[in-house]
């Protein structure tokens, strides 16, 4: 009869298992970006396997049966890239997965395929396995390249998500539910924890000194946990259009001469015609109103004015607070009131736009006038 000892580890790490298999099949049902969905829904069944080994090794279950070594549960190859194709797939409009591709996952299937080939070998063999060839080669190589693997499509992954913070800014004004700045901070943390993974690896491999703990899988295991809750939570991103992130940067590196006149029809169009009184006001949108190009929009703001789309707006945006504040609307509304009216679609997004472009809280800035 197999015992379980009671220990915060063993149960930190069982429930960690039950609420990856859980949000796997969650993210496999939710309506919302189905596609990226599927990435991470496999990266949580992965993971959550992963931890099952962690779990019997630390429960004490090997030793109480050695049956139970080499079960086909090992898939950490394929952390790295389903991560990277999730955030891809999140992040880059009209993106579609090429077959071509699936050269990212050739080590995950001959990793699969060691362990399912071990399934069907006796005792004998696999326990030769283990002393001979896994415990002193395959099982450091399988955890140093698991590690470099993670570091790696995590770094890129990262770097796709800042570069779509900076393109959806260009295209929308606002961004409050788009952002992903949850996704960034997560992915700040799994390569945080994988840096400590690396510090185990050290001690271990080349000091020799083996850390008796198991925080690094508890606490990737944590933050992959975040990944599946946060994208159960994101609002649908498949809507979204803009220019591909390859010819933003071609166009940032390229200097355009700025027409003055259109320049002057911008500024002159949203002003007149108060468009930037719509909460979701999109590039996209604007450029069919003011019949003018979104990339010639993009390009007479970014370098005639220094400003992104979203910056532009929320510049006429508090403008037509303070006109309103001055004017005496306060005797009748709130200020969030005005702010909705103003084009803002939310009290945090009005009073950290204002202060940024002002230097005073809206708050502060009534006060100021009534003095």
């Amino acid at each position: 009869m197999i015992t379980l000892p009671f220990q915060f580890s063993v149960l930190a790490l069982a429930g960690l298992i039950a609420q990856g298999f859980l949000s796997t099949l969650l993210l496999g049902v939710i309506p919302q970006n189905k596609r990226a969905n599927r990435f991470l829904a496999l990266m949580m069944l992965t993971f959550s396997l992963w931890l099952v080994d962690f779990f019997l090794r630390i429960g004490g279950i090997y030793q109480q049966n050695p049956d139970y070594y080499f079960l086909p549960i090992f898939y950490s190859f394929a952390f790295g890239p389903l991560l990277y194709g999730y955030v891809k797939q999140l992040t880059t409009s009209n993106y579609r997965w090429r077959w071509s591709l699936t050269i990212h996952f050739v080590p995950v299937i001959l990793q699969a395929g060691l362990y399912i080939f071990l399934q069907f070998q006796d005792y004998e063999f696999r326990r030769w396995f283990w002393f001979e060839v896994h415990r002193p080669y395959t099982q450091r190589l399988e955890f140093l390249l698991t590690l470099i693997s993670l570091l790696v499509y995590g770094y890129f992954s990262l770097r796709l998500v800042q570069r779509y913070q900076l393109l959806i800014r260009e295209h929308y004004s606002e961004i409050s539910a788009i952002n992903l700045q949850w996704l960034k901070l997560v992915l700040s943390g799994i390569l945080l924890v994988s840096v400590f993974w690396g510090v185990d690896l050290y001690f271990r491999e080349v000091l020799g000194i083996y850390l008796d703990h198991n925080f690094s899988s508890i606490s990737m295991g944590f933050f992959i946990l975040l990944l599946a809750i946060g994208s159960i939570r994101q609002n649908s991103l498949t809507h979204l259009d803009f220019i591909p992130l390859h010819k933003v940067a071609q166009n940032i590196a390229k200097e355009k001469v700025i027409d003055p006149h259109v320049l002057a029809s911008i500024q002159d169009t949203i002003k007149t015609e108060k468009y930037y009184l719509q909460p979701d006001l999109s590039l996209k949108e604007f450029s069919k109103y003011i019949g003018i190009p979104s990339r010639t929009i993009s390009e007479h703001l970014n370098q005639g004015l220094q400003l992104s789309f979203i910056d532009f707006v929320n510049q006429h945006r508090v403008e037509a607070v303070k006109e309103a504040i001055q004017s005496g609307a306060l005797e009748h509304k709130t200020l969030l009131g005005i702010a909705l009216d103003c084009g803002f679609n939310s009290k945090a997004t009005f009073n950290r736009v204002f202060k940024k472009i002002t230097g005073s809280t809206p708050g502060n800035f009534y006060k100021n006038l009534k003095k």
